[in-house]
């Protein structure tokens, strides 16, 4: 059975990337989820607006956000580190602080990438330290962010380091160049399609090494790659077919859009590929007919929420995040129209039961996807504190 019927995507909303972070739900209790029939004698039980309780779940996710940094879990404590890229610098400064200390190489690494992201300029004497790091993943990020601030640094180490061994060291300094919008890095990254990789037990480590490097590519103005990574959307591999789909919506690959429909509505694929296809399709929605079509089909997503899996769940998080970015961006179009069309008038663009999960995810078990929830709400509510960084 067809998960959706096909319809004409107009109705424009946005020219530009959204900012979305990557989260999913759980589906709630019936306690929680569903409204009884009151007693006649009984008091009318107030009804909650969700979305307004999300948009109060900041000071919360902050808390669970600091908690967090002092995990015994080194990912998670990394986890915390990105997930301030949503928060405002006033509160992420300490945090990343923190995590540029950090004894953990991922924590380290995580912190200065966010700073970077953030052109954090307060914290450049901190990252500029860590110049001489143990690490070469560390110093990558350091020359990142220097990079990012328009600080003089000499970036040529990073040309030694995509013809390192180690795989994962040039996928993340494949990462950081396309990050950092320097389209003379190119000549670089298309030297390193020409480095083999050396042999090891482990070959989906290379195919993702070069994606990675499509997707650094990709995000300099070099659209001539754009069919590797959607070529990892059909790998025989699980892991690079979730990081294809997770990339093609980042550089919002709309001819894409069919196949993540698909790739949503066939049971037979993972969860995971599924939800990093819901993921997508919110990510890089353009009309309000995309947007339409995956909140139709949400139900997907709040099913993957019951998974016994954290993992599954805190991508479910993540996911939700980009879906409920995508509800408000559109409800927010639609309140700009004269006169909305009938097919967008109801509560489908007005309704709270995805703000209601991302609340209720705050509140789950695992750490991991509390962490998850957090980030969520990072990313979907705007940020009422000044922008350090700009100033």
């Amino acid at each position: 059975m067809r998960f959706r019927q096909k319809t004409e995507r107009g109705n424009p909303i946005v020219n530009g990337p959204m900012v979305v972070l990557v989260m999913v739900l759980i589906e709630v209790g019936p306690g929680l989820a569903q409204e009884q029939a009151p007693d006649q004698d009984s008091p009318a039980v107030p009804q909650i607006d969700w979305n307004q309780r999300l948009d109060h779940s900041v000071g919360r996710a902050v808390h669970q956000l600091l908690a967090s940094t002092s995990s015994n879990d080194l990912f998670i404590r990394s986890n915390a580190m990105e997930a301030c890229e949503n928060l405002d610098p006033l509160r992420a400064m300490p945090i990343l602080q923190i995590g540029i200390d950090d004894p953990a190489v991922p924590v380290r690494f995580a912190a200065v990438t966010t700073i970077g992201k953030m052109r954090m300029r307060e914290l450049l004497p901190a990252a500029r330290r860590r110049l001489k790091d143990t690490s070469p993943h560390v110093r990558a990020a350091v020359i990142f962010v220097l990079r990012r601030c328009g600080e003089p640094i000499d970036p040529t180490p990073l040309a030694s380091m995509l013809t390192s061994r180690d795989a994962s060291l040039r996928g993340s300094v494949a990462m950081l160049l396309g990050m950092m919008g320097d389209s003379s890095a190119v000549p670089m990254l298309k030297n390193l399609a020409q480095i083999p990789l050396p042999r090891t037990d482990n070959p989906v480590s290379g195919v993702l090494v070069r994606i990675q490097t499509a997707e650094a590519r990709v995000r300099l103005g070099d659209d001539s790659v754009v069919n590797v990574i959607r070529g990892g959307l059909y790998s025989n591999h699980d892991e690079v077919r979730v990081l294809a789909a997770m990339m093609l919506g980042r550089i919002r690959d709309f001819r894409m859009e069919e196949a993540f429909f698909e790739l949503m509505d066939n049971e037979i694929d993972p969860i995971e590929l599924r939800l990093a296809a819901a993921d997508a399709l919110a990510r890089m929605s353009r009309t309000v007919e995309v947007v339409k079509e995956v909140l139709e089909n949400a139900d997907l997503v709040l099913t993957a929420g019951q998974s016994e899996s954290p993992l599954v769940r805190s991508q479910t998080a993540h996911t939700l995040a980009s879906i409920e970015s995508a509800r408000r961006q559109s409800e927010r179009y639609l309140a700009t129209l004269d006169e909305i069309p009938p097919r967008y008038v109801g509560e489908l663009f007005l309704q709270d039961r995805l703000s209601q999960a991302i609340v209720t995810l705050l509140g789950d078990a695992s750490e991991k996807v509390r962490l998850s929830a957090s980030a969520a709400v990072f990313s979907v509510v705007p940020s009422q504190e000044p922008d350090l960084s700009v100033q």
